[in-house]
């Protein structure tokens, strides 16, 4: 009888891990929505940005120069250049390609320190020097590179020009 008991016990208990089901991988998405709305308020306009559906903690935070946010809601970035001054450095160069001197002609008479930088296409700095400048004219030897093309940088008084050479 005991042994009866025994088979049955073990038939049931068979027969319930069948019916038992591990957890299954599921692909799903979690969704967010919401809207922007403006409203005015006298002279005053206010938008209003809500968000339902929100899985992630928000907030800002900011150290000394950078601004970090999270959420998906966020504002607008807009990046703006104030300044109503030309900041390109008008110039002209020549030979190009070239195989050992540069001539950069200036519009301007630029008198003063000329900080020039050269990149090579993997925008490696290679080469880097503060020459003085009197004049429209600035002389610049490369004999030591290889035959590549660079990206010159020249700036003087927050102005800039930038050029693509080719080095023979």
């Amino acid at each position: 009888m005991k042994h009866l008991n025994f088979i049955i016990c073990m038939l049931l208990g068979i027969g319930s891990l069948s019916s038992l089901q591990a957890q299954e991988i599921m692909r799903s998405t979690v969704s967010a929505s919401g809207g922007t709305s403006q409203i005015t308020v006298g002279e005053q306009t206010f938008m209003v940005q809500q968000s339902v559906g929100q899985q992630s903690i928000i907030g800002t935070r900011e150290s000394q120069s950078t601004i970090y946010r999270q959420g998906f809601i966020q504002p607008p970035i807009a990046v703006a250049i104030i300044n109503k001054e030309d900041q390109t450095l008008q110039a002209s160069l020549f030979p190009n390609p070239f195989e050992s001197n540069l001539s950069i002609i200036f519009e301007e008479a630029i008198i003063g320190t000329v900080n020039v930088e050269l990149f090579d296409l993997n925008g490696r700095l290679v080469w880097q020097s503060s020459e003085n400048v009197d004049g429209q004219r600035m002389e610049l030897t490369f004999g030591f590179l290889a035959s590549a093309s660079y990206v010159l940088r020249v700036v003087h008084a927050n102005k800039s020009f930038n050029a693509t050479l080719v080095k023979n």
